[in-house]
């Protein structure tokens, strides 16, 4: 099984990070429970460690810091959420957005429709 390295930023109800008693941040909020939920019907693993800075990721001076930064350089399997912009869709691919935002994350794993305004829709299932 895969291990992908997830990085994450407080982004809140979505990344919601918790103080452990190790004294560290880990991943909470939707963010968690979406990959938690991956483990179970994938096979997929994952190793999330908090962005130090909390830098999202801008282009400076032809460069990428924060979580874009290391997903170019390929430090990192997926990270977000971010908004997309023209740049970042152009270094990154994104995911599609959920339907209330342009809010998305990135990952490295899946190929994806750049247009930026492409929106699913959010939908729920009946659980008996």
């Amino acid at each position: 099984m895969n291990v992908y390295r997830v990085r994450f930023a407080p982004w809140i109800p979505f990344v919601d990070p918790i103080l452990g008693e190790d004294n560290k941040f880990h991943l909470g909020g939707v963010a968690k429970d979406v990959y938690e939920g991956m483990k179970v019907f994938m096979d997929f693993n994952y190793d999330a460690v908090p962005q130090s800075d909390n830098i999202y990721g801008a282009k400076v001076n032809g460069t990428w810091n924060g979580m874009i930064g290391s997903m170019v350089e390929n430090e990192t399997d997926i990270s977000g959420p971010y908004f997309i912009d023209e740049d970042r869709s152009l270094a990154v691919e994104f995911s599609d957005p959920v339907a209330f935002s342009q809010l998305t994350i990135v990952s490295g794993l899946i190929s994806s429709n750049r247009d930026p305004f492409l929106i699913l829709a959010v939908f729920s299932m009946p659980v008996k």
